[in-house]
């Protein structure tokens, strides 16, 4: 499920011009679901009338159940004109997010996937609103970890004449928690990336570009490096741009690996790179040069035996 909503969300970006369409709607459903249904026929399609289902709590008891399948083509027309058509009255692009998600909870047109869907339906919203920052905000996580408060928003919005308060409180409430952990996210990895800086700053045997190797390495853990990338990008020559990255693979913070094209070896971030990298600066010896008999002492003109007699 995990891959399957980065892929939606990846859809999501590329169609947040596009206007909304009963197809995309089951487009989306059929990205998020893939490879997760109990019968694969259910994906991208809506249900029928011998399909009708049930929302039940989990006691096993029925408390919510969908309009019937027949009705689902209309309401999700009427949906796509809602999400398309510019309102007379100033409707806030959050709100009416809010209420396309609700709209596809409510009327549960797939067999499978409707939260998911809906979901996805906000964040598409949202996104073409200009609102970039919701890619990255995990109201789907958020919302999973405390499923009843989720069902319970609905069925309050439901039992009171469809009354979007309770469902729009709730959801704003879940937004500004997404908003909270990402923030406490971005910090967290602003300061590991300072530890990292300053781990990097204690090896005196690693050039430039290898720490500016291993910094990038730190922001992009999947990212895969070539000798001949490297040599391109810092003007080098080949053998150099080779030294530099088996010396790092020989230090445990890059893993080597056979590429695709002929010979080529691929290098990639070691896993855990941060904590490779304190732990190379705590078994690193605290090596001394032992200064010589005829040694100069730092500071020192002459050798001091230059004018013995």
């Amino acid at each position: 499920m995990i891959v399957n909503n980065y892929k939606a969300i990846l859809e999501i970006r590329d169609m947040k011009g596009d206007r909304l369409t009963p197809a995309i709607l089951c487009h989306l459903q059929q990205v998020l679901t893939d490879r997760t249904l109990d019968k694969e026929a259910d994906a991208g399609r809506f249900r029928t009338s011998n399909e009708e289902i049930h929302i039940v709590d989990t006691l096993g008891e029925i408390i919510f159940t969908p309009p019937p399948a027949d009705s689902i083509q209309e309401r999700i027309k009427q949906v796509c004109d809602f999400a398309n058509a510019r309102s007379k009255q100033f409707v806030h692009p959050v709100i009416k997010a809010m209420a396309l998600h609700f709209a596809i909870g409510f009327i549960h047109p797939f067999c499978d996937g409707n939260g998911r869907t809906a979901r996805a339906l906000f964040y598409w919203f949202m996104l073409r609103n200009g609102y970039w920052l919701f890619e990255y905000l995990p109201i789907s996580r958020i919302i999973n970890a405390a499923p009843i408060r989720y069902a319970r928003a609905y069925l309050y919005s439901e039992t009171d004449g469809g009354d979007l308060t309770y469902f729009n409180q709730y959801h704003l409430s879940v937004v500004v928690r997404a908003i909270r952990d990402l923030h406490s996210y971005l910090e967290d990895q602003q300061r590991e990336m300072e530890k990292a800086q300053d781990l990097l700053e204690k090896f005196p045997n690693l050039n430039l570009r290898q720490r500016l190797m291993v910094s990038h390495a730190l922001r992009h853990p999947t990212h895969r490096y070539t000798v001949r990338e490297h040599e391109g990008e810092y003007r080098i020559t080949y053998n150099t741009a080779r030294s530099d990255l088996y010396e790092l693979e020989k230090l445990g913070l890059l893993l080597k690996s056979k590429g695709k094209i002929g010979k080529e070896q691929v290098f990639q971030p070691a896993p855990n790179l941060l904590k490779r990298l304190a732990t190379l600066n705590i078994e690193r010896p605290n090596k001394r040069k032992k200064k010589g008999a005829d040694e100069m002492d730092q500071g020192t003109l002459f050798n001091p035996r230059l004018f013995d007699i």
